[in-house]
């Protein structure tokens, strides 16, 4: 498959190695984008040599970044001439900020299928038309009636919070803050996730990423409404 208004085009993907690997190929084989900078949250041993073969045998010279926190990310951003960014919808707020027309948040779906968490409300910092328009093809073609709100600030953030009745929520760690705050039990930051010591790297992205969110899940479930009362045998 080829679509010829995106042959050449420079990009950038944030991503764990598990699903960035397989990005990379796609992109460049199918779509005959350009991977000129690759960032990868997870820096794991057999993520490092398969990408290596990858690369090499696409004949890529792609800049790759392994761990790449925040910081490294924007600063990758601002210095590298790129036509558009692929990631999370971190990624794509920061790519608007930097004047990078195209940026796709390609993980959001992924709660919905993998998890069969109920997305109750949905709140987007940016409001660019495109994203309008992709995410109500989403949400038809997954059948949801998600509340949307898009450019929404802090206040806005706390205000939906404090209404709708939700188990739990995945944002950053401002969100998981301002959750804890409102008595709301379960909020994992999914981006870099503080509320929990990690002895070996961990992604939180693509198919191990997505087993590693499960497991996270279901414990923090199990922790915060477990009946003390309760005396397991």
């Amino acid at each position: 498959m080829i679509i010829p208004r995106y042959r050449n085009c420079r990009i950038a993907i944030s991503a764990d190695g598990t699903l960035g690997i397989g990005l990379v190929r796609m992109l460049f084989e199918e779509l005959e984008m350009i991977p000129e900078v690759l960032l990868f949250r997870s820096a794991m041993p057999d993520s490092r040599s398969i990408l290596e073969r990858e690369l090499h045998s696409l004949g890529l010279t792609s800049r790759v970044i392994f761990s790449a926190d925040g910081y490294q990310v924007k600063q990758t951003l601002e210095e590298f001439d790129v036509d558009a960014v692929i990631g999370s919808a971190w990624e794509k707020y920061m790519a608007e900020e930097l004047g990078i027309k195209i940026a796709f948040d390609v993980f959001s779906r992924s709660y919905f299928e993998e998890l069969e968490m109920i997305p109750e409300v949905l709140l987007f910092r940016s409001a660019m038309p495109d994203s309008r328009s992709i995410l109500e093809r989403e949400l038809h073609s997954l059948g949801l009636t998600s509340r949307v709100i898009f450019s929404a600030d802090g206040y806005q953030v706390k205000q939906t919070l404090e209404e709708f009745d939700v188990d739990a929520v995945i944002g950053s760690a401002w969100e998981k803050y301002m959750a804890e705050e409102l008595g709301i039990k379960i909020a994992f930051d999914v981006f870099s996730p503080t509320n929990r010591e990690t002895y070996v790297d961990k992604p939180y992205f693509g198919y191990e990423g997505m087993i590693n969110i499960m497991e996270v899940i279901a414990n923090d479930w199990d922790r915060a409404f477990r009946s003390k009362e309760i005396h397991w045998t």
